[in-house]
């Protein structure tokens, strides 16, 4: 309903019969005046341009000594030019004044022409003027700032998000947004943006550090000019400031390859979750062996209820190990770590000596076993034998013994013979194979002292004890027969 109001009341300002003074020898007349912007806002900087025109019928020149834009009713007096300059007959001068308006409404207002004409006689010619000043909010020149952040995290950096829209129709132009707080330190506290188109939206990001929980109220002022002024507005939100908790879980899985892929180390995949409430960042993850890095790899930051994810090449481990896997990270004013721990097993096949078993044969110590890939991929080119050492030499007919291939979770038998003398306790047998491009050789000690063969009873010359009582019992039994005999044939005898 203002537009129309508006235009109303700039066509009666322009449709205003002319306020025209009669001079015995110059007609002065103001024909007309234009308003600039049409509808202008609270703060807009309105330029009111009055046309002045000496009639063709003027016989003297008229010189405008000064021409004043005030209001009809009171004292108010908003611009003033004074020297406009002369108008000769036919003539049409037209002269620009400036105001601004701090409040909203209907401004009745007036120009007032002063002037005379070349022979001296002078006069004031009044024209009125009506302007039409809208609230900004009417005027849809103003921007919605919204603070959207809620809480911040003390002792560490909280990132605050601030809004801007323009809902209204003209462009926003040279924005500068700035936040500030009384709790809060602000990085770079400044935001520009060259303009803004209406209907449309944009966000800025400001990094706040803050040091005691609590409540706090967070300023967000943006400063922006439109096509006549240069105006402000700022928004304030209560915000809660949380006690910084550290809260860091590492898990670890090795990386499932495809049955094609012929790595022999597969990698290993690191999610660092952070279940805190900050972002934590400089976050290195490190994988060790007995303490000895492995790989190692860098996560730069992971915002709070966030997770990185990282994978680690582990082609520098070629044999079964337990990892540790540990994420360091800085937390606001925490340096922190948190780890996990995974047992790895490369993709290449381990064998190890199983099921052995010794017995002496014709003097000889016969070794049997088998040779058992306990790896996750196959050994090749297995060899068994054994090892000659002190009181220990390989014997025929199986010095060694080439057990050839040994495919994951399989094993293959073997029979190894070896000379051996009493101060041979033990046999080294090893085991040499390829594995993931490698040779390796794995050497066992086979222990003897149960192997050797049974050593015959001793003759000292001695009785033992069950062999003294069967005797015992024996001589009681012929003793017992012979008396019973005895006295059996003293009996017939009576």
């Amino acid at each position: 309903m203002k537009a129309p109001l508006v235009a109303a009341l700039i066509v009666f300002s322009l449709l205003t019969p002319m306020t025209v003074f009669a001079q015995e020898d110059a007609f002065i007349s103001v024909t007309g005046t234009t308003i600039t912007p049409e509808s202008p806002a609270v703060g807009d900087l309105v330029t009111v341009t009055a046309t002045i025109r000496n009639s063709a019928g003027s016989q003297q020149a008229f010189e405008v000594r000064s021409i004043e834009l005030v209001a009809r009713t009171g004292n108010t007096e908003y611009d003033e030019v004074q020297n406009v300059g002369t108008i000769s007959p036919g003539e049409s001068l037209s002269v620009p004044l400036t105001t601004t308006f701090d409040e909203a409404g209907v401004k009745r207002l007036e120009l007032e022409v002063r002037g005379r004409s070349v022979n001296g006689s002078s006069d004031t010619v009044r024209y009125p003027v009506t302007i039409d000043v809208r609230s900004q909010e009417a005027a849809g020149t103003v921007p919605r700032v919204q603070i959207l952040s809620e809480t911040l995290v003390s002792n560490t950096e909280s990132v605050v998000t601030v809004r801007v829209s323009n809902g209204g129709e003209a462009t926003l132009r040279d924005l500068d947004l700035s936040v500030s707080g009384d709790d809060i330190t602000v990085e770079d506290d400044a935001r520009v943006l060259p303009r803004l188109e209406p209907g449309t939206l944009t966000t800025f990001n400001f990094t706040v550090e803050s040091q005691d929980p609590g409540r706090t109220a967070i300023d967000a002022r943006l400063d922006y000019a439109t096509a006549n002024n240069r105006r402000s507005v700022t928004t304030t939100r209560d915000v809660t400031i949380e006690s910084l908790n550290e809260n860091v879980v590492v898990e670890a899985s090795v990386v499932t390859l495809p049955e094609t892929d012929t790595t022999v180390t597969p990698p290993i995949s690191v999610e660092v979750l952070n279940l805190g409430n900050a972002a934590i960042d400089s976050v290195v993850v490190t994988a060790t062996v007995d303490g000895v890095p492995v790989a190692r790899t860098l996560i730069s930051e992971i915002d709070a209820d966030s997770t990185g994810v990282a994978r680690l090449n582990l082609s520098g481990v070629t044999d079964p190990a337990d990892l540790v896997i540990t994420a360091s990270y800085d937390m606001g004013t925490i340096e922190g770590t948190s780890q996990t721990s995974l047992r790895y097993t490369p993709r290449v096949g381990v064998v190890s000596l199983t099921g052995i078993n010794t017995e002496f044969e014709d003097g000889k110590l016969h070794i049997t076993g088998s040779a058992s890939n306990i790896g996750q991929g196959t050994a090749e080119s297995v060899v068994v034998r054994v090892v000659p050492a002190d009181g220990v030499t390989p014997a025929q007919p199986f010095k060694e013994y080439f057990v050839g291939t040994v495919p994951q979770s399989d094993f293959v038998v073997f029979d190894l013979y070896a000379e051996v003398n009493d101060n041979a306790t033990a046999v080294p047998v090893s085991v040499t194979y390829r594995a993931g491009g490698e040779e390796r050789t794995e050497t066992v000690q086979v222990r003897i002292e149960e192997s050797q063969p049974a050593s015959a009873p001793q003759d000292d010359g001695g009785f033992s004890l069950p062999l003294i009582i069967g005797g015992l019992v024996v001589v009681l039994l012929v003793v017992g027969v012979i008396g019973y005999a005895w006295r059996n044939s003293r009996n017939g005898t009576r």
